[in-house]
């Protein structure tokens, strides 16, 4: 918030598009002390939990 600070034209669509660059570029990029690495680095390093979609024939 204390980068806001001085905004006078501050619109509800302006500070949400304001947090989601903040989100993207800071937040999950910088080091998080409590899990020692970034949250993008944590989610990109997690083990992959995802299956493939079956096919067609096998779904039909």
């Amino acid at each position: 918030m204390a980068m806001l600070q001085g905004v006078t034209d501050l619109t509800l669509d302006r500070l949400n598009e304001i947090t989601q660059v903040w989100v993207e570029q800071a937040y999950h990029r910088d080091l998080h002390a409590e899990i020692g690495t970034s949250p993008l680095r944590r989610y990109l390093d997690a083990p992959k939990v995802g299956r493939d979609c079956p096919d067609s024939t096998t779904l039909k």
